[in-house]
């Protein structure tokens, strides 16, 4: 297994030093030429979305609300099916990042708060990712937690930090083939472990169950289904795609796709907590465990490289898209010099993000936590622009504020206290946001005599 890792490290390694020389150019650096075609945006996509919560969320889930666990990608997908008409925009109005459209739509306040707040929680988003990371080295091969964490940290640091987007694309495009093999591999040795028949599973059932209720799927839309539609990694895809057509067509792919890869997860989590029923899939550890069991070597090995290929194609997105926003506050992304301090930053961004993995060993919350407080401070707003409204910078910044603070708060309610109130407060942040975009105000002006 160890022998198999380091090869997978190496040829991503090699990737990167082989495409350096392509990324001096701004335009090659932070979008790959932006000139790319449909399936290997598609391909991007597909790997960036399918990381660490995605793969371990969707089993997790599955093992406490059974087939219900298919929303996680289903609602991933509704995002993204949302997305295709406004793809176009995206593509026509943007050049690097989200908080460039914000600048567009709603003036320089916007971008430099957008830029500042995106890049922070999005450190939790990548931390994520190296917290997957360590997890599954640590129960794959010899190395400790934080052996897996430093080295899984460093490798697509690296091959980021030379290679930008070109990087990106090019380790993606083999990484989501890995992926859907290793899972439908997965898969399928799991139906054939399971002796009794499909229908015998006592799984609670799809869509609704006593352990997921339409108020849950309400919850998971607004704050995990609209990452799909405004989140600055799916925009960053967007930006590479050649035109708006095949912006459009990449987005309806990948959204199309989600649908069997979450069935595929689904169907890994409710045979394997059939098979050990006293084994709680709640970590890759344990999740690893269980797949040494059900699959043959050559199996498990190709499902532990799918496992990191998730890992590694959704940390590297996210950790050049935090790097290059918070470069915008500094310097002028077209112009050459600013791809050297992208380069300082992502190195930054990736040891601040190690380090925080070091500490804080949980997945889902490190990553509801940012969810949370980006949808309800940007999922209006950014929808509204798109759609041609535009407000005052004062206004803008007030809703990010009290959508943003209300979720987090929803989340954080939801998680130490009470879920149902913590979900009141998280629809109350977006229904914030909107009133204080929309609603007028009343004028303070005397009349006149």
């Amino acid at each position: 297994m160890t022998f198999w890792i380091l090869g997978f490290f190496t040829l991503l390694l090699y990737i990167g030093f082989q495409v350096a020389h392509q990324a001096k150019d701004p335009s090659q650096f932070y979008v790959a030429g932006a000139g790319n075609p449909v399936w290997l945006t598609t391909a991007s996509l597909l790997a960036t979305i399918l990381g660490s919560s995605a793969i371990l969320g969707t089993i997790s889930l599955s093992s406490k609300i059974g087939w219900a666990a298919i929303w996680l990608m289903g609602s991933a997908s509704l995002g993204l099916f949302a997305l295709v008409p406004l793809s176009k925009y995206v593509r026509r109005h943007g050049r690097f990042t989200l908080p460039e459209l914000f600048e567009k739509f709603f003036g320089r306040q916007a971008f430099i708060v957008s830029s500042a707040i995106i890049p922070i929680a999005w450190t939790g988003v990548i931390a994520a990712q190296v917290i997957g990371g360590g997890k599954i080295l640590s129960a794959a091969t010899p190395l400790s937690y934080p052996a897996g964490c430093i080295c899984s940290g460093t490798v697509f640091i690296v091959y980021t930090l030379l290679g930008g987007q070109v990087s990106i694309l090019k380790t993606d495009f083999w990484q989501a083939i890995l992926i859907v093999a290793g899972l439908s591999t997965g898969a399928f040795f799991a139906l054939q472990s399971f002796p009794a028949p499909m229908t015998s599973l006592q799984a609670p059932s799809f869509p609704f169950n006593a352990q997921f209720t339409p108020m849950d799927l309400g919850v998971l839309i607004m704050t995990y289904a609209s990452m799909f539609l405004v989140g600055p990694d799916i925009y960053s895809r967007l930006f590479c795609a050649k035109d708006e057509r095949a912006a459009a067509q990449s987005v309806l792919c990948a959204a199309v796709l989600l649908i069997p890869v979450g069935i595929l997860l689904t169907t890994i989590g409710v045979i394997s907590q059939a098979l050990f029923p006293s084994a709680e899939i709640h970590n890759f550890h344990s999740l690893i465990q269980t797949l040494r069991l059900v699959l043959p070597p050559w199996a498990f090995v190709l499902m532990i490289l799918a496992l990191l290929s998730a890992v590694m194609s959704s940390a590297d997105t996210t950790l050049l898209t935090s790097a290059t926003i918070f470069n915008g506050l500094f310097h002028n992304l077209t112009q050459r010099e600013s791809v050297r301090s992208a380069r300082i930053w992502i190195a930054v961004f990736g040891a601040g993000s190690t380090l925080i993995a070091l500490f804080l060993k949980s997945i889902i919350d490190s990553l509801l936590l940012a969810f949370s407080c980006f949808s309800g401070a940007f999922f209006v707003p950014a929808v509204a622009g798109l759609l041609g409204a535009r407000f005052s910078e004062q206004r803008i910044i007030k809703a990010m504020i009290a959508g943003g603070v209300l979720a987090l708060a929803g989340k954080i309610v939801s998680i130490l206290f009470h879920q149902n109130a913590g979900h009141l407060l998280i629809f109350s942040a977006f229904i914030m946001n909107a009133l204080v975009l929309f609603l007028p105000v009343p004028s303070t002006k005397k009349p006149l005599p």
